[in-house]
C-alpha cells in the first residue's frame, strides 16, 4: 500500500539501473565502485531531467506567447458573430464573457488549487529522491 504511489519511480529506477549497468561496469575498472555509481546516477538523472525541463520550458513559453497574443489582439470579431446570432435567433449572446468563463473553468480544472500543486511537488520530490536512492543501490 505504501509503495503504490511510488511504483512508477521504482520501475523507472530499475529500468535506468539496468540500462546504465554496463556503463558502471566499464567505469569501475578505472575508478572506485562507489564513485562510478555516483557518476552513473548523475548521468541517469541528467538523461531524465534535461529533456523534461526543455519540454516544460517550451510549453510555458508557448502558453505565455499565446496569452500575450490573445491579450494584445482580438482574434475573432465577436461583435459580428453576436449580431448574426441575434439576427437568426433573436437572442443576445455575449461570446467574449462566455469564452472567458470557459477559460477560467478550464484553468481551475487543469491547474487545480495551490494546495494540489504543493501536494504534487511534494510527491514528486519524494518520488524522485526515492528513484535516485534505489537507482544508486541497484547499480552499486
Amino acid at each position: 500500500m505504501m509503495v503504490k504511489p511510488f511504483l512508477g519511480y521504482l520501475i523507472g529506477a530499475a529500468i535506468l539501473a539496468f540500462s546504465l549497468r554496463p556503463l558502471h561496469n566499464f567505469l569501475k575498472r578505472f575508478i572506485p565502485q562507489k564513485i562510478s555509481g555516483l557518476i552513473v546516477v548523475l548521468f541517469g538523472i541528467s538523461l531524465v531531467v534535461i529533456p523534461f525541463s526543455y519540454a516544460i520550458i517550451a510549453v510555458f513559453e508557448d502558453a505565455q506567447t499565446l496569452a500575450e497574443d490573445f491579450n494584445q489582439t482580438e482574434l475573432i470579431d465577436t461583435d459580428e458573430i453576436e449580431q448574426q446570432v441575434y439576427d437568426l435567433t433573436g437572442r443576445e449572446v455575449d461570446i467574449e464573457s462566455n469564452f472567458n468563463g470557459l477559460v477560467n473553468r478550464f484553468a481551475e480544472t487543469t491547474l487545480g488549487s495551490v494546495s494540489e500543486f504543493v501536494r504534487f511537488m511534494a510527491d514528486f520530490a519524494i518520488g524522485f529522491t526515492l528513484m535516485i536512492f534505489i537507482m544508486y543501490y541497484l547499480i552499486v
